[in-house]
C-alpha cells in the first residue's frame, strides 16, 4: 500500500499517486497526480533544508513525522462483488502536531454524498493539477479558531 523512498512516502490507488516529502524542519510537502508519477517540480519553493523524518508503516496506516508536524495516512481499499460502484480505494490524510493536536484533515467521504477530497483536472502543460478539500477544526494556537472550508 505504501512505499517508503528515503525521506518520502508514496501511496498509489485508483489511478492516483500521492507523495509526501520532508521539506526542511517541521514541514511536509504533499503532491498528488492522476494517471502518472508525481512530477519533480519545485517552482516557487526554496530548496529543502536537511531534516531527519521518521516514517512508520503498519499495514494500511503510515505515520510520517518531521520535527513538530506529523501526517497520518490511512489507505482504504474495499471491493463489493455485488456492486462495483461501491468499490473504494482512497488514502485519507490528517495532519497533527508532534504532541498529537489536530491541525488539518481532508474532507470526509460524506456517506452517500460520496465526496472526493482531491479533484484533478488537466492543466495547460498537459499534466494534471489537484485541488484539495479539507476541514480545519478549532485550534488553541496563536491563530485562534479556524474556519471549515469545503473548497
Amino acid at each position: 500500500m505504501f512505499e517508503v523512498n528515503g525521506s518520502s512516502v508514496i501511496w498509489r490507488g485508483d489511478g492516483e499517486t500521492m507523495r509526501l516529502d520532508a521539506w526542511g524542519a517541521n514541514s511536509l510537502r504533499v503532491r498528488s497526480r492522476m494517471m502518472g508519477e508525481v512530477l519533480d517540480t519545485d517552482y516557487a519553493l526554496l530548496p529543502p533544508a536537511d531534516s531527519a523524518p521518521i516514517i512508520e508503516v503498519d499495514g494500511n496506516v503510515a505515520i510520517f513525522r518531521n520535527g513538530k508536524i506529523q501526517a497520518i495516512l490511512t489507505a482504504i481499499s474495499a471491493h463489493d462483488a455485488e456492486n462495483m460502484a461501491r468499490d473504494e480505494c482512497r488514502c485519507d490524510v490528517e495532519f497533527r502536531t508532534s504532541d498529537g493536536r489536530h491541525l488539518l484533515s481532508e474532507l470526509s467521504k460524506g456517506g452517500s454524498l460520496n465526496r472526493k477530497a482531491r479533484h484533478s483536472s488537466p492543466s495547460r502543460e498537459a499534466t494534471t493539477t489537484s485541488r484539495r478539500r479539507s476541514s480545519l477544526t478549532p485550534s488553541r494556537s496563536s491563530t485562534g479558531w479556524a474556519n471549515t472550508s469545503n473548497t
